[in-house]
Parts: C-alpha cells; sequence; structure tokens
C-alpha cells in the first residue's frame, strides 16, 4: 500500500486543476492521463474521509487494475459513489465517474477489501466446559477482520468471572453467545432469603434446592418451615422474595 495516498491524488488533482484552467481560457480540449495507481489513492482518501475507524488501524487490498486511464476536456473533475452500502469493511466496489464540466466522459469501477483491526479477547490456554473464567484465562491480540462480527468480544472485563457454554482450545476466541453468569448459588447451599413487601423487610435461614446465578429464580427450602419456594437471586448466598 502506497505510505503517502494523498501525495498522488493531490498531485492528480492538480494536474487536473491546471488543465482545466489553461482550457477553461483556451476552450481547447486538454489530454490528461492517470494510472490506476491515482485512481486507488483517490478511492482509498475518500474511504478514509468516511470511515468510522481510524486511520491506523485500516488497510486496503485494491483489486482493479488495467491500462491507464485518458480523458480529454476543457474542465475535468470526478466524482466516486459507493455502489452499495458496504460499512467500510469487507469486500467493496466503487464507482469513480469522471466530468468534463458537467458531461460524464468516463466511469471506472474499481474493487476493494478493506480490513480493520479490532481487539479480541483469546483463552490464554485450553478451557474446559462451565469453566469460570479467570484473569489470567483470557488476554487481548489485534487481529485483522473484513467483518464485523456481533460476538467478538473486545475488552477482558466482559468475560472474567463468567463461564463458557462450551469449551475452547488456547488461543480460540472468546464469544458473546458462549458466555454465561457464574453460579453464585449452588444447590444444597444456605442462603439468606430476604421477604420484601415495600418499606417491610424480613430475612430467614434457607437452602437452595438448585445452581442460580445474579437476577435467576431458584427453588429454596424454608430451614424452619421446610416450605419451598421461588426466589430471586440478588447475591452471593443471598435470595429476596417480593410479596
Amino acid at each position: 500500500m502506497n505510505r503517502f495516498p494523498h501525495v498522488n491524488s493531490l498531485l492528480l488533482l492538480a494536474i487536473i486543476s491546471i488543465f482545466a484552467g489553461s482550457s477553461a481560457y483556451a476552450g481547447v480540449q486538454k489530454e490528461i492521463k492517470i494510472t490506476w495507481g491515482q485512481v486507488h489513492n483517490l478511492v482509498q482518501d475518500y474511504i478514509e474521509e468516511n470511515m468510522p475507524w481510524s486511520r491506523e488501524n485500516v488497510r486496503f487490498e485494491f483489486a482493479s487494475h488495467g491500462d491507464d486511464i485518458v480523458l480529454r476536456g476543457e474542465k475535468i473533475t470526478h466524482r466516486i459513489l459507493e455502489l452499495h452500502n458496504q460499512g467500510y469493511i469487507g469486500d467493496a466496489r466503487y464507482s469513480v465517474k469522471y466530468y468534463d464540466r458537467s458531461s460524464l466522459i468516463r466511469e471506472s469501477i474499481v474493487g476493494v477489501r478493506i480490513e480493520v483491526q479490532r481487539d479480541i479477547v483469546i483463552a490464554s490456554r485450553s478451557l474446559a466446559r462451565d469453566v469460570q473464567i479467570g484473569g489470567d484465562d483470557v488476554h487481548v491480540v489485534k487481529k485483522w477482520v473484513s467483518r464485523m462480527a456481533t460476538n467478538i468480544v473486545s475488552d477482558p472485563k466482559e468475560v472474567i468471572g463468567k463461564r463458557l457454554t462450551v469449551g475452547t482450545a488456547a488461543n480460540g476466541e472468546i464469544q458473546q453467545i458462549y458466555l454465561k453468569q457464574p453460579i453464585l448459588i449452588k444447590r444444597g447451599a444456605p442462603v439468606r432469603i430476604i421477604y420484601e413487601n415495600g418499606s417491610l423487610s424480613v430475612s430467614a435461614l434457607g437452602y437452595s434446592e438448585e445452581d442460580g446465578v445474579l437476577g435467576g429464580l431458584v427453588r429454596i427450602r424454608n430451614a424452619t418451615s421446610q416450605k419451598t419456594l421461588h426466589a430471586r437471586v440478588i447475591d452471593d448466598s443471598m435470595v429476596a422474595i417480593e410479596f
């Protein structure tokens, strides 16, 4: 990729401007030759000005090549259009239209692959199903991607403390769909039952009859009455019943 893409683009526009200026007074058509490298630079400049990514996190691979483009006219300008809504990532196609004053004189179709560098959380070692993820179990790497997968996790804080629904090998990506909340209350463990009714709050001892996660409902047996109730997990070893 050209390390200084804007230089060629500005040079090309300067050449067009010079020819156009002299043509406007002389009324004589001029000939301009544009290389495909210069066309690529025009498209890259357009993408960089409109994309949501920072320039240092994007790379381009252009697929379109061919002979130099020869344009003839008095006042030549260009316009770049996306052929469809592409989101500035993956395989894309752009139209570069050239005009002499307001008349279209030529069109170039440019294909390009746009890749974005993202932070991705991966496993530092092999992790088994249902294991609770610790800080040493994962780390962040940078990867080039050509699509914005919705399940990618970029921040380790989003996975630490949670459990995996499937096992993963070392260096495997940790995805959102394979994460679930940690177990706060285990089956058979003693719990504090909070009975709430407006401003009134009463607590009692009980035992959980199943594993429970934060915000989830579990069956609880009151230690005194031996009655089984459903309560919501609100903290480690604590559940609440509203009535």
